[in-house]
């Protein structure tokens, strides 16, 4: 989608004299800036359901970029805005058997979790607790399954990702 517009890009350009590309810092004529935004609006959502999907660092990446207006287009800040407080939520099956591989198979006598989480973050979610002997509320945050060893591998693949980006664009402060 993005070599399409670049190539739309480049026509309309030379269309108005220019050079197929502009220089650093150079605005771009309003209809050459159209076609980069329709790009963006197409693909900021693409990008936000791989984030909601791949989860863990990705998450990280995504509120980050979410909150930088000098780094990415509108149209992405707009699509990742939500991971600041919407990521979506592990199933209580699976925060039950992280409790009872954490806290130990009896852990439902010592401690009541409500399995509605509060939050739900890229790494954990938080639940509302209670410790059963003296009644006192707690929070319980439990780690996403498996999001360490994905979050791991995921730094292996952003450097990679990293490093093509560099060698694609050299001009680019990566």
């Amino acid at each position: 989608d993005y070599r399409r517009a670049r190539r739309r890009a480049q026509r309309k350009r030379r269309q108005f004299g220019l050079p197929r590309k502009a220089a650093r810092g150079e605005e771009e004529p309003e209809e050459v800036e159209a076609i980069w935004e329709a790009a963006h609006a197409r693909n900021a959502p693409r990008v936000r359901r791989l984030v909601d999907r791949l989860r863990g660092l990705w998450v990280k990446a995504g509120q980050y970029l979410s909150s930088r207006p000098d780094v990415v287009p509108s149209a992405y800040i707009e699509s990742l805005a939500g991971l600041q407080d919407g990521t979506p939520a592990t199933p209580w099956r699976k925060v039950a058997a992280t409790l009872r591989r954490e806290l130990g198979p009896s852990w439902a006598e010592t401690l009541h979790v409500e399995q509605d989480p509060i939050a739900s973050a890229s790494v954990a979610q938080v639940h509302r607790g209670w410790l059963r002997n003296v009644e006192e509320p707690v929070a319980v945050k439990v780690q996403h399954p498996g999001v360490d060893a994905q979050m791991r591998l995921d730094l292996v693949n952003l450097s990679m990702l990293l490093a093509l980006l560099r060698r694609s664009d050299p001009e680019q402060d990566w």
